[in-house]
């Protein structure tokens, strides 16, 4: 899966020149308001350097708790499962590092410092995606 994911990294960001990419799996489930929660909050990756994704997944959420559903959150943890990353992340970031074969999965290797760089991801109180 790494691979595959590097290859439309590459692909996306190298030869399409593209600014940011959404990357969904082909097993989840979007919200009603997935891609405009993308559209809407995307440029917050090219504003703020600390930040690796924007991520439609919230892995803390509990419908019991929620204060406002529609409120973002930080955290310093790579949630996956529906996010978008920028361009110049990946290529001055991730590139470089992109493991040919993660011993735990891309996604696992994504939450290690080498690859995350001290960078957090915004995820909103209440998920848009289910697995």
């Amino acid at each position: 899966i790494a691979r595959h994911y590097e290859l439309v990294l590459k692909k996306v960001f190298g030869e399409m020149g593209e600014r940011f990419a959404v990357i969904v799996e082909d097993d989840l489930e979007v919200g009603w308001d997935f891609w405009s929660l993308m559209a809407h909050h995307v440029w917050l990756l090219e504003a703020d350097p600390t930040l690796l994704c924007i991520s439609a997944w919230n892995d803390n959420a509990r419908t019991h708790l929620l204060q406002a559903p529609s409120s973002l959150l930080r955290t310093d943890f790579f949630p996956g499962l529906g996010w978008a990353l920028s361009g110049p992340a990946y290529r001055l970031s991730l590139a470089p590092l992109w493991p040919k074969a993660p011993v735990t999965g891309w996604d696992h290797w994504l939450r290690l410092p080498p690859a995350a760089r001290g960078r957090g991801c915004v995820v909103p109180e209440l998920p848009r995606t289910r697995h």
